[in-house]
């Protein structure tokens, strides 16, 4: 039996990111961002089996561009 990835979305329009879309919504270049995941500037990702990815609200509440109660930041 499979298990189910860490922190699943508390939210139906949430979904899993990859690197390269993780990438383009910040703007960081690939050292840069696990240079900040390993500063603990940024969520790890999770991993399934081989793939690994992102919870797309985790990214956003990190940049900024959604408050965790789902909102837009004051």
């Amino acid at each position: 039996m499979k298990s189910k990835p860490d922190n699943p979305p508390n939210s139906p329009d949430d979904r899993r990111i990859r690197k390269p879309e993780v990438l383009k919504l910040t703007g960081y270049k690939g050292r840069t961002l696990y240079r900040r995941i390993a500063a603990g500037l940024f969520p790890k990702p999770v991993k399934d089996g081989r793939m690994s990815f992102w919870w797309l609200s985790q990214v956003q509440k990190c940049i900024g561009l959604k408050s965790p109660e789902g909102g837009h930041p004051a």
